[in-house]
Protein backbone atom coordinates (compact mmCIF):
# COMPACT_ATOMS: atom_id res chain seq x y z
CA UNK A 1 0.00 0.00 0.00
CA UNK A 2 2.86 2.36 0.86
CA UNK A 3 4.42 1.68 -2.55
CA UNK A 4 1.32 2.84 -4.42
CA UNK A 5 1.13 5.97 -2.28
CA UNK A 6 4.67 6.82 -3.41
CA UNK A 7 3.75 6.20 -7.06
CA UNK A 8 0.57 8.27 -6.76
CA UNK A 9 2.49 11.11 -5.11
CA UNK A 10 5.11 11.07 -7.86
CA UNK A 11 2.51 11.17 -10.64
CA UNK A 12 0.64 13.98 -8.88
CA UNK A 13 3.87 15.98 -8.55
CA UNK A 14 4.66 15.52 -12.24
CA UNK A 15 1.16 16.53 -13.32
CA UNK A 16 1.16 19.63 -11.11
CA UNK A 17 4.59 20.64 -12.43
CA UNK A 18 3.38 20.25 -16.00
CA UNK A 19 0.31 22.39 -15.36
CA UNK A 20 1.91 25.17 -13.31
CA UNK A 21 5.23 25.61 -15.08
CA UNK A 22 4.05 27.06 -18.41
CA UNK A 23 6.95 29.52 -18.75
CA UNK A 24 10.47 28.45 -17.78
CA UNK A 25 13.35 30.94 -17.47
CA UNK A 26 16.50 29.57 -19.15
CA UNK A 27 18.70 32.64 -18.85
CA UNK A 28 18.71 34.40 -22.23
CA UNK A 29 15.58 32.61 -23.44
CA UNK A 30 12.23 31.48 -22.04
CA UNK A 31 10.56 28.16 -22.80
CA UNK A 32 6.78 28.04 -23.15
CA UNK A 33 5.88 24.46 -22.27
CA UNK A 34 2.30 24.87 -23.49
CA UNK A 35 3.38 25.62 -27.06
CA UNK A 36 6.82 23.96 -27.08
CA UNK A 37 8.51 27.20 -28.14
CA UNK A 38 11.59 29.05 -26.90
CA UNK A 39 11.56 32.87 -26.84
CA UNK A 40 14.83 34.80 -27.04
CA UNK A 41 14.98 37.63 -24.51
CA UNK A 42 14.12 40.99 -26.07
CA UNK A 43 17.25 42.46 -24.50
CA UNK A 44 19.35 40.28 -26.86
CA UNK A 45 18.14 42.13 -29.97
CA UNK A 46 17.74 45.80 -29.09
CA UNK A 47 19.21 48.56 -31.28
CA UNK A 48 19.00 46.30 -34.35
CA UNK A 49 16.89 46.86 -37.45
CA UNK A 50 14.40 44.39 -38.89
CA UNK A 51 16.46 44.42 -42.06
CA UNK A 52 19.60 43.28 -40.18
CA UNK A 53 17.96 40.69 -37.93
CA UNK A 54 16.24 39.09 -40.92
CA UNK A 55 19.66 38.18 -42.37
CA UNK A 56 20.97 36.56 -39.17
CA UNK A 57 18.88 33.37 -38.97
CA UNK A 58 21.14 31.16 -41.11
CA UNK A 59 24.09 29.03 -39.91
CA UNK A 60 26.79 31.29 -38.48
CA UNK A 61 24.40 34.23 -38.06
CA UNK A 62 23.93 36.12 -34.81
CA UNK A 63 20.49 34.53 -34.36
CA UNK A 64 21.16 31.12 -35.87
CA UNK A 65 18.23 28.77 -35.32
CA UNK A 66 15.77 31.53 -34.44
CA UNK A 67 13.08 33.13 -36.59
CA UNK A 68 10.50 35.89 -36.31
CA UNK A 69 7.42 34.94 -34.33
CA UNK A 70 4.01 35.11 -35.96
CA UNK A 71 1.17 37.13 -34.48
CA UNK A 72 -0.53 33.91 -33.33
CA UNK A 73 2.64 32.77 -31.57
CA UNK A 74 2.96 36.08 -29.71
CA UNK A 75 -0.68 35.85 -28.66
CA UNK A 76 -0.01 32.30 -27.45
CA UNK A 77 2.80 33.65 -25.26
CA UNK A 78 0.36 36.20 -23.78
CA UNK A 79 -2.06 33.40 -22.97
CA UNK A 80 0.65 31.24 -21.38
CA UNK A 81 1.59 34.18 -19.15
CA UNK A 82 -2.01 34.23 -17.91
CA UNK A 83 -3.07 37.29 -19.87
CA UNK A 84 -5.00 37.52 -23.09
CA UNK A 85 -4.20 37.99 -26.75
CA UNK A 86 -5.94 41.37 -26.79
CA UNK A 87 -5.78 44.56 -24.73
CA UNK A 88 -6.49 44.12 -21.02
CA UNK A 89 -6.23 47.44 -19.18
CA UNK A 90 -7.16 46.08 -15.79
CA UNK A 91 -5.57 45.29 -12.45
CA UNK A 92 -6.35 41.62 -13.15
CA UNK A 93 -3.69 41.71 -15.87
CA UNK A 94 -0.93 43.21 -13.74
CA UNK A 95 0.60 39.90 -12.64
CA UNK A 96 0.74 38.40 -16.17
CA UNK A 97 2.30 41.63 -17.46
CA UNK A 98 4.94 41.61 -14.72
CA UNK A 99 5.64 37.91 -15.32
CA UNK A 100 6.14 38.40 -19.04
CA UNK A 101 8.39 41.42 -18.58
CA UNK A 102 10.46 39.58 -15.98
CA UNK A 103 11.02 36.62 -18.29
CA UNK A 104 11.13 38.17 -21.77
CA UNK A 105 12.90 41.36 -20.69
CA UNK A 106 12.13 44.89 -19.57
CA UNK A 107 13.62 47.21 -22.16
CA UNK A 108 11.71 50.48 -21.86
CA UNK A 109 11.30 52.55 -18.71
CA UNK A 110 10.18 56.05 -17.78
CA UNK A 111 8.51 57.67 -14.78
CA UNK A 112 5.06 56.40 -15.71
CA UNK A 113 5.52 53.13 -17.55
CA UNK A 114 7.77 50.08 -17.56
CA UNK A 115 7.34 48.06 -20.72
CA UNK A 116 8.58 45.27 -22.92
CA UNK A 117 8.07 45.84 -26.63
CA UNK A 118 8.80 43.85 -29.77
CA UNK A 119 8.87 43.86 -33.54
CA UNK A 120 7.22 40.93 -35.31
CA UNK A 121 8.31 39.65 -38.68
CA UNK A 122 5.18 40.31 -40.71
CA UNK A 123 6.51 42.39 -43.60
CA UNK A 124 4.93 44.22 -46.50
CA UNK A 125 6.02 44.83 -50.08
CA UNK A 126 6.77 48.47 -49.34
CA UNK A 127 9.28 47.67 -46.59
CA UNK A 128 7.09 48.11 -43.53
CA UNK A 129 6.61 45.80 -40.57
CA UNK A 130 4.15 45.46 -37.74
CA UNK A 131 5.20 46.66 -34.32
CA UNK A 132 3.35 45.87 -31.10
CA UNK A 133 3.46 46.42 -27.37
CA UNK A 134 3.84 43.26 -25.29
CA UNK A 135 3.31 44.42 -21.73
CA UNK A 136 3.11 47.57 -19.65
CA UNK A 137 3.30 47.96 -15.91
CA UNK A 138 2.08 51.44 -15.01
CA UNK A 139 4.24 52.38 -12.04
CA UNK A 140 3.03 55.96 -11.88
CA UNK A 141 -0.38 57.23 -10.84
CA UNK A 142 -2.13 54.05 -12.05
CA UNK A 143 0.14 51.60 -10.24
CA UNK A 144 -2.55 48.91 -10.14
CA UNK A 145 -3.09 48.95 -13.89
CA UNK A 146 -1.51 46.20 -15.98
CA UNK A 147 -1.55 46.23 -19.77
CA UNK A 148 -0.95 43.60 -22.43
CA UNK A 149 -1.64 44.17 -26.09
CA UNK A 150 -1.49 42.56 -29.49
CA UNK A 151 -2.32 45.83 -31.22
CA UNK A 152 0.07 46.82 -33.99
CA UNK A 153 1.26 49.80 -35.93
CA UNK A 154 3.42 50.21 -39.01
CA UNK A 155 7.16 50.99 -38.78
CA UNK A 156 10.03 51.09 -41.26
CA UNK A 157 12.12 47.94 -41.54
CA UNK A 158 15.45 49.80 -41.64
CA UNK A 159 14.90 51.82 -38.47
CA UNK A 160 16.69 50.98 -35.23
CA UNK A 161 14.86 51.18 -31.89
CA UNK A 162 16.86 51.49 -28.70
CA UNK A 163 13.87 50.50 -26.56
CA UNK A 164 12.47 47.74 -28.77
CA UNK A 165 13.51 44.12 -29.17
CA UNK A 166 12.64 41.53 -31.78
CA UNK A 167 10.20 38.67 -31.13
CA UNK A 168 12.42 35.71 -32.00
CA UNK A 169 11.21 32.16 -31.51
CA UNK A 170 12.33 28.57 -32.11
CA UNK A 171 10.98 25.10 -31.40
CA UNK A 172 12.30 23.80 -28.07
CA UNK A 173 15.01 21.18 -28.48
CA UNK A 174 13.63 19.09 -25.62
CA UNK A 175 10.07 19.96 -24.57
CA UNK A 176 9.95 20.27 -20.78
CA UNK A 177 6.82 18.09 -20.32
CA UNK A 178 8.50 15.23 -22.20
CA UNK A 179 11.60 15.54 -20.02
CA UNK A 180 9.44 15.48 -16.89
CA UNK A 181 7.58 12.36 -18.02
CA UNK A 182 10.87 10.65 -18.88
CA UNK A 183 12.24 11.46 -15.43
CA UNK A 184 9.07 10.31 -13.68
CA UNK A 185 8.90 7.01 -15.58
CA UNK A 186 12.53 6.32 -14.66
CA UNK A 187 11.80 7.12 -11.02
CA UNK A 188 8.79 4.79 -10.95
CA UNK A 189 10.80 2.00 -12.58
CA UNK A 190 13.49 2.42 -9.93
CA UNK A 191 10.91 2.19 -7.16
CA UNK A 192 9.40 -0.96 -8.70
CA UNK A 193 12.85 -2.54 -9.08
CA UNK A 194 13.76 -1.74 -5.49
CA UNK A 195 10.50 -3.18 -4.17
CA UNK A 196 10.95 -6.44 -6.13
CA UNK A 197 14.56 -6.75 -4.98
CA UNK A 198 13.52 -6.47 -1.33
CA UNK A 199 10.78 -9.11 -1.83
Amino acid sequence: MKFWKVVLGTVTLVLSTNINAALIDNGVFTTDTETGLDWLDLTESTELSFEYVSTQFEVGGQFEGWTYASTNQVEGLFNSAGGASHIMQTSLNREPALLLMGLWGTIYQDLEVTAAEFITGTSFDDGRVWRGVVAHDNNGADADLGFMSAEYQITEETLVYQDTGHALVRVSAVPVPAAIWLFSSGLISLIVFTKRKKA
